[in-house]
């Protein structure tokens, strides 16, 4: 059986992203996440996306994203 995301979701308000595909083995694939910064703080600011998977080495993946609100 190939990699399947159960379930995405994300600690911040206003960061969205489209579906995880479900992958083959062997195959990759993408997905996007959009961050609306205008609900973030001003200054550094840390974001976690956690895919709940079937992957029997890491069912929780934590995704972080980092970047400064001016």
């Amino acid at each position: 059986s190939g990699f399947t995301c159960y379930k995405a979701e994300c600690d911040s308000p206003g960061v969205t992203f489209s579906p995880v595909p479900s992958l083959a083995p062997g195959e990759s694939g993408t997905f996007e996440a959009t961050v609306d910064t205008a609900l973030l703080p001003k200054g550094d600011n840390s974001l976690f996306i956690t895919l709940t998977t079937n992957s029997p080495l890491r069912p929780i993946i934590n995704l972080f994203i980092t970047g400064v609100v001016e």
